[in-house]
Parts: C-alpha cells; structure tokens; sequence
C-alpha cells in the first residue's frame, strides 16, 4: 500500500511518518513537505492507496486535492489538522466525492491514529493478518546513543524476534556495526514501549547517552568514538575527511582557549560529557561552516576559528538539549513547554553571547553570529527580527549551516534526503547575503540542483 502524504509542519509530518510506517509491513510512505513536489508525485506513484494532507501554508491545498478528486477519483483524501473540511471552502462536498475522505483532528494518540488510517485502509481488516505486537526503528539512531530504556530486538521472521539490547544495558558502536553488515535497516521494540515513549525523528527518548559510573578516561574514548562517527556520518553525506579535519583541530584548539575562563570551559566539559544533541549539533555545525568557507575560498585560520567558536557556543545555555532542535519561535513544539523554559529558549541567543562576551579569546564577529543563528532571510526571526539586509555574509552562511544540520539530523542523516533538504533550503536563502554561501554549498552538494 502507497500513501502520499503532504506536511509543512516537519515536526508533525515527522512524527505521523512514523506512525504510519507501522500501521501495516506492506506500507510505503512517501512524506512531502513541497507542495510542488507533491503534485509530481502524485502523478507518478503507481497504485497509490491514500493521501494524506495537512491545511498547507502557502496556500495550496485546493491543488492537492482538486487533482486528487479530478484524476484519482477512488483515492481517499484525509485532512489531517484542528479544522475540519466543513471549515475550509476549497474542500467543499469533501465527503459527498468520496465516501472515503475523512479527518483526523490533532491532537490524537497513536492508537486512535491508527485505527483511523486501519478503517480507511482495511475496512474489513479482522480478515486481514493479525497486527505485529512490535514497531520498527531506524538502525542509525542507535548509533547516537548508548544505553536503551527498553528491550530491542531484530526481526528474523513476521512471528520470530529476537533481544540484541536490554533493557537499562549500556551498548557499543561496534554492537550497531556488527548488526549493519548483517544489512540491518531497522530494529524493533514492542508496541507499549513504542506509545509509552512516543518515539518520533527527532526524539527517542527511549534511547539515551549516559556518564553513570564513567571515568574520566571512559567519557573521552567515548567522545573520540562519537566524533568519529559523526565524522564517518557526514562523510557519508559528501562533505570531505579534510572539513571534518579542520572543524575538529579548530575546535580543539578554541577548547584549549578556554581553559583560562573556568565557567566557560565548564560548559564545554558538560556539553562534551553529556553527548546530547546540542554537542553533536554543535560539532556538526562547525563541519558544515567549513564546508561553506572552502566553497567560497574564505578559510582563513580567522573565519575558520569565528564560525567554529560560534558553532560550539551558540546553544550552551539552553538546560533542555531538546530545544535546540526547535528552530523558530513559532514552532508548535514551544506549546509543551512551560513558560519559563520558553523564556530561556527566546533569549538564549543573547546570553551565550554575553556570556562569551566576558572572554578576551571572543571576537565581536563570534557574538554577532551567536546573537543572530535564530534571524531568518524573511526578516521574522528572533531575537530581534532582523531585515536579512542586515546580516552579514559570515552570519548568513552560519545559519545556511545551522539548518542544514538540523534538517539532515531529523533523517538520520540519510544521504538520499540531502537534496530535498537543499531544494527546500533554496527557495528561503536565494538572495542577499545568503545566496553566495548557498550558491557554494549548492555546488558542491545540491547534485543536479541550481539556485533559482
């Protein structure tokens, strides 16, 4: 079975792939977030069994689904967001086109979810066969992490599974490696875990670093195993051994800079003992600004040492590592959080750089780029929404960098995503400051991509 389904909100459309990846063995998801794209596909999938579509912000719905209705008649179409079609003119006679077509009103728990798309799928799904009391998971996560909270297991047949990680047991890279050239792609946990931790791309919570009863020397052949990975990772994507390098010997060296300020290099020995997102984000920010500095002839031990300095700093007061994955203030995430935590999320640009600001080895470039990786080419980023005109061509290719990291992390850094993220990065950073830096990382990573 093939569903399309059409999402801006990456969070979201994220997290509902997930869930209707495992809804049945024989399901195919092919999740947009490009209206355009979409309609492409929607021509080109043969056999296609659902789409699936949120209320787009650009505008477009009417495009989906009037093509959907006009030339896949038998198709269902399912909105899925707080409104429903009654309350949206461009899905007027929704269900009298097809019986089929229905809702799905946000929030909803994985079960309703389920049961939802099921009734859709499989009216008469009791004859079907029996549903798997397990849910799969993406290998590559693994490989962040080293201590499960639930019991994982590899599927040998639709009826056999069998352990590989136990519950509360720490695990090695070289457990996941050994797992990978036997052509592991996904490893399993059963479905109360799965809704108990409501796993999603860009948070698994069942899955975790930890420092418990780790020495000294332990925490850092640790790190050196997580660098080189991260490493091997964005090799994998394209970006050269000689990049890595260079972030890497740049970092060490701001690292040993800091030892004179004891609150700041406290931070850095947090960050790198804890080895959540905000290090491995940090670490992989650094390699992408120095991808684009090679690009543009621009790699000098100063710029080098700017963008590296800002990429390590730029996150380190923010308390809660999953924050740093939410990039813009309007994003629907900030609503789980509690007020003061969203406080500290707005104004986290400003006080890494204040904090910075108290070292001499902190240039004012360095807190420029930190005060402004949240500013946006529209103009209404934070944290203080700033006119693109504004930002300069050293802070316009930190924030390229920034996104791109945190777009390429949420697919587990999935070498055939890349160009999609590119394509989408392309239409936000074409002009001003931004294209130059685009223009070069464009070049040597968007494949047959060009700037429009």
């Amino acid at each position: 079975m093939r569903i399309l389904y059409l999402d801006d909100n990456d969070y979201q459309r994220q997290l509902y792939t997930v869930y209707l990846e495992n809804i049945l063995d024989n399901i195919e998801v092919f999740d947009e977030s490009s209206t355009n794209n979409a309609l492409i596909k929607l021509k080109k999938i043969p056999n296609l069994s659902l789409v699936l579509c949120s209320n787009l912000k650009d505008g477009r719905l009417s495009e989906i689904y009037n093509y959907v209705k006009n030339n896949l008649m038998q198709v269902p179409f399912i909105l899925l967001g707080q409104e429903s079609p009654d309350e949206i003119p461009v899905l007027s006679g929704f269900k009298s086109h097809n019986d089929k077509n229905g809702n799905i009103k946000l929030p909803i728990s994985p079960v309703a979810f389920r049961e939802t798309i099921l009734n859709i799928l499989c009216p008469s799904r009791f004859s079907i066969a029996v549903v798997h009391a397990f849910k799969k998971i993406r290998i590559l996560h693994f490989y962040r992490f080293n201590k499960v909270l639930c019991n994982v297991y590899i599927k040998l047949s639709d009826r056999k599974y069998i352990k590989v990680f136990n519950q509360n047991v720490l695990y090695l890279r070289s457990d996941v490696d050994k797992l990978l050239e036997k052509s592991v792609d996904f490893l399993y946990i059963r479905n109360d875990d799965f809704d108990k931790f409501h796993v999603s791309f860009s948070k698994n919570p069942f899955l975790v670093n930890t420092s418990e009863n780790r020495s000294p020397e332990e925490t850092a052949e640790l790190l050196a195993i997580t660098q080189s990975l991260m490493q091997k990772m964005v090799i994998n994507l394209g970006f050269t051994k000689e990049v890595a390098e260079l972030a890497e010997v740049s970092i060490g060296e701001i690292i040993k800079l800091s030892e004179v300020s004891p609150s700041i290099f406290d931070i850095i020995k947090n960050m790198r003992k804890d080895m959540n997102y905000i290090y491995d984000h940090s670490y992989l920010v650094a390699v992408v600004c120095c991808d684009i500095l090679k690009q543009m002839k621009w790699n000098t031990p100063e710029k080098v040492r700017n963008l590296c300095m800002a990429a390590l700093f730029h996150d380190m007061t923010l308390k809660n590592p999953e924050m740093a994955m939410i990039q813009d203030q309007s994003d629907i995430r900030l609503k789980y959080y509690s007020e003061n935590e969203i406080k500290e999320y707005l104004s986290h640009p400003f006080e890494a750089a204040n904090i910075l600001a108290n070292c001499d080895f902190a240039s004012p470039e360095v807190l420029d780029i930190i005060r402004q990786h949240h500013e946006n080419s529209e103009g209404q980023g934070f944290p203080n929404k700033l006119h693109p005109s504004r930002l300069s061509p050293l802070v316009c290719s930190f924030i390229i960098a920034h996104e791109f990291v945190n777009e390429i992390y949420k697919t587990d850094f999935d070498p055939a995503l890349k160009d999609g993220i590119i394509d989408k990065m392309m239409a936000k950073y074409k002009n001003g400051n931004f294209k130059a830096p685009l223009m070069a990382f464009v070049k040597e990573h968007g494949a047959e991509l060009s700037v429009r």
